[in-house]
């Protein structure tokens, strides 16, 4: 692959592997000199390819002064071999941070004023170190002093079990938010994907983590238009979406990578499907989490503080145990930490208790007042029963109108309106529906002119053979 880098017009100047990042400073030299015409520069592509097992790298604390967060890699590398996926290619087999490593990592980090981390890796959950799975490495960072939340991100299906969860649900720092790629909710995909599970299995697991953790959330990602995807195979995947009801999803068109597996496939999903499947798919989580959203109004929560957000003007952004993001709209009960400098501000140990507010308490204020109103005209009519009254409508009189039809006729009234505004809500669902396609053809319009644009160098001059 460096070979092919290095010929046409739109050529590369190096080519570094994921295990070679400490040549980069070098290489980059090296580039510029030819980029530039020095003729003491290099003559050939300067490559630097090929894994490493021992090589592992760890993050200064301050590599993130402004994300309570910090991101700390416990392994590199995939021994699963998703069809579609180029990792293994690129990363190589998995690779394991000694367990005494990520500690130690972890208590710089809280002894520079950090307060939460983030466990990284391709599929965090099958972390095998000697005689210690993911589960005991949870157990083995979880009293470390002055650290207050652990969360962590990628985890295959296949690595998710109960002890996983049990084992959860006795730590106190560890966070309820599992990130859980599902790529589709059809048997028949998932085994063209090489994914080793169904969607039922999955959905056992999230049932398992449910019973273990009460509250907990999700995330997931999904690929749609793989080859051979159906409308029917895509259908499964909505009704997927549905039933797990994620906070968040991440979704992606299938696109060909060079090397995989999945690339030896027809890919006979035209690009318009793919499109209008992705945009239904993203309209459908939009809908879930809203529903999830209105019914968290009202609910107390304690959040991280992370930094100020960009509107509205005195806001801050916040992160609940559960990953979800809140915006913080006052500054009562914030002051400054001396003991965390990365972090200019702090508020019960960077925990903030919020009530969560939101158009949704508008919808519970108007189911009230309906069910009062239709209590009312109970209560009326029992009352009248039998009775009649004038009415006066459209310039004429309606005398001796029994009461009940009045009655009738308003709840009648009542349920063409809610049918009309069902029907307003299906149209402005439809057009967002249609916005977000009109959106995905800019976006890849705008990417095929940039491929289109001949490369320039570091100066900004064309480029040079």
């Amino acid at each position: 692959m460096a070979d092919d880098l290095a010929k046409g017009e739109r050529k590369a100047d190096l080519v570094l592997g994921v295990d070679q990042y400490a040549k980069l400073p070098g290489m980059l030299d090296l580039a510029v000199a030819r980029v530039r015409g020095d003729k003491d520069g290099p003559k050939q592509l300067n490559v630097a390819t090929g894994h490493q097992a021992d090589v592992h790298y760890v993050a200064p604390p301050d590599a993130y002064p402004t994300n309570n967060s910090h991101l700390v890699t416990i392994h590199k590398g995939c021994d699963y071999k998703c069809t579609y996926c180029i990792v293994p290619a690129t990363r190589g087999p998995q690779r394991e941070k000694a367990p005494e490593v990520i500690e130690q990592e972890i208590r710089d980090i809280v002894a520079a004023g950090g307060r939460e981390v983030t466990l990284l890796g391709q599929n965090v959950t099958a972390y095998r170190a000697p005689g210690l799975n993911f589960a005991g490495l949870l157990q083995r960072l979880n009293p470390i002093v002055g650290l207050e939340r652990i969360r962590f991100l990628t985890v295959h299906p296949c690595d998710m079990n109960e002890e996983l969860v049990k084992t959860m649900s006795g730590l106190d720092k560890v966070c309820p938010w599992l990130h859980v790629p599902a790529q589709s909710g059809s048997d028949r995909v998932l085994r063209r994907m090489k994914r080793h599970y169904t969607a039922a299995e999955y959905l056992g697991l999230v049932a398992t983590a449910r019973r273990w953790l009460p509250g907990v959330t999700f995330s997931g990602d999904f690929i749609v238009g793989f080859p051979g995807e159906t409308d029917e195979d895509f259908r499964m995947t909505l009704e997927l979406v549905r039933e797990v009801r994620y906070d968040q999803t991440f979704n992606f068109k299938y696109s060909e990578r060079p090397a995989t597996p999945a690339a030896k496939l027809d890919d006979d999903v035209p690009l318009e499907v793919k499109k209008e499947r992705l945009a239904e798919l993203m309209a459908l989580q939009e809908n879930v989490w809203s529903s999830m959203a209105s019914a968290a109004v009202g609910e107390v929560w304690d959040v991280a503080v992370e930094d100020e957000a960009r509107r509205p003007a005195g806001a801050w952004r916040a992160r609940s145990l559960h990953n979800r993001k809140v915006l913080l709209l006052d500054h009562e009960g914030f002051v400054a930490d001396p003991q965390c400098p990365h972090h200019g501000l702090r508020s019960h140990d960077l925990l903030r208790r919020c009530c969560l507010t939101g158009g949704a308490r508008m919808s519970l204020i108007k189911w009230i007042v309906a069910l009062l109103v239709a209590v009312a005209l109970a209560v009326l009519f029992a009352q009248n029963s039998g009775q009649s009254v004038d009415l006066r409508a459209f310039g004429r009189e309606y005398l001796d109108i029994p009461l009940y039809y009045v009655l009738a006729g308003s709840l009648l009234l009542g349920i063409i309106l809610s049918m009309l505004l069902g029907g307003i809500r299906e149209l402005r669902l439809r057009g967002r529906l249609r916005g977000l396609q009109r959106d995905l053809r800019d976006r890849d319009k705008e990417i095929a002119e940039l491929r289109a644009l001949p490369l320039q160098d570091l100066d900004g001059s064309p480029e040079v053979d």
